[in-house]
């Protein structure tokens, strides 16, 4: 049995992807929440309130992913997102430390519910509709992986593009140009990813769709460099 359901799965899914946070540790918190392989008609995994103490009611997992990720990107939680590029461990610890949970997790649910999950977590992820039959967590980071440097590739190719044509100084110009450089790695890297996740039919997920559309995107600005 998937240690998550779902409407579970594609709340961490899109959680994920709007935060860059570790996606073991997103499904532990909600296994911590909200339990395991649970499905909650409200869609609210992580249990927000409103100001009258009542849990907010969503219309899909997806719209209570983006409150949440809008949440946790207020000064209150900064000190959660400043692990994204740090350990699991570290995640752990910082959403301890913030005031999310007024007892700081402190029965040491967070940590068992993340143990459990890694000790589970080639079954993960149930088949949501999002999540093609067999998607688990590895596919998940991939693709995570591929949609984030085809991102970052294609800001820096438009941002170059764009400040090419403005008419600067030679020095601006240069440090674009090591941007530029720098972004065909990424895209190259993300070219590579998306191509291994056609073997997992990663592709056909939303992750995968968006990394292609920020890849073509690139590839369309680099294109009209080389013609200016």
């Amino acid at each position: 049995m998937p240690l998550l359901s779902p409407d579970q799965s594609a709340f961490v899914e899109h959680l994920g992807l709007a935060l860059g946070l570790d996606q073991y540790v997103l499904a532990a918190w909600v296994i911590a929440e909200s339990g395991p392989n649970k499905t909650k008609a409200n869609h609210n995994y992580l249990n927000m309130m409103d100001s009258h103490g009542q849990q907010i009611t969503y219309a899909s997992a997806a719209d209570a992913a983006s409150a949440a990720a809008d949440n946790l990107s207020t000064p209150l939680y900064a000190s959660i997102l400043a692990t994204r590029h740090q350990t699991p461990a570290a995640t752990i610890a910082a959403i301890k430390a913030s005031p999310w949970d007024v007892d700081h997790y402190s029965n040491g649910v967070l940590d068992r519910t993340y143990a459990q999950v890694q000790s589970g977590a080639v079954g993960l992820l149930g088949n949501s509709g999002s999540n093609p039959s067999g998607f688990d967590q590895f596919g998940l980071g991939i693709a995570q992986g591929a949609y984030g440097a085809a991102g970052d590739a294609s800001r820096i190719l438009d941002d170059a593009f764009s400040f090419a044509l403005g008419g600067h100084t030679p020095a601006e110009l240069a440090v674009r140009l090591a941007e530029l450089v720098a972004g065909s790695f990424l895209l190259a890297a993300g070219l590579l990813t998306l191509a291994a996740l056609l073997f997992r039919d990663v592709e056909r997920t939303p992750i995968g769709q968006q990394a292609g559309r920020r890849i073509r995107h690139a590839a369309e600005l680099a294109a009209a460099a080389v013609i200016a």
